[in-house]
């Protein structure tokens, strides 16, 4: 028998005000990685505010328009990404 519409799983359409993601996407095979950063980005482009935490400065670039550097655990300098990924890489800590 043939699979009709109402057989097929059904996916959720989630369009969030706030969604957090904490270093993105990275187990699985190549297949999934694609589909799944694929259907990520869809769900990025459906939301208002993202918040990410990653050490992966592509991603930082992609998705953040503004970057907070933290220090165990606590806000030490909030800037434009490019700045914030200087200061990250230099290791400099505001005083």
């Amino acid at each position: 028998m043939g699979e009709t519409t109402a057989d097929a799983p059904q996916q959720a359409v989630i369009e969030p005000d706030i969604l957090l993601v904490d270093e993105g996407i990275g187990a699985g095979d190549a297949a999934f990685l694609e589909k799944a950063k694929k259907r990520l980005e869809e769900l990025i482009e459906r939301t208002r505010i993202l918040i990410l935490a990653s050490h992966d400065e592509s991603l930082v670039r992609r998705w953040c328009s503004k970057a907070v550097l933290l220090e165990k655990g606590c806000s030490v300098n909030v800037g434009s990404v490019e700045d914030i990924l200087a200061q990250y890489r230099a290791g400099l800590v505001p005083p």
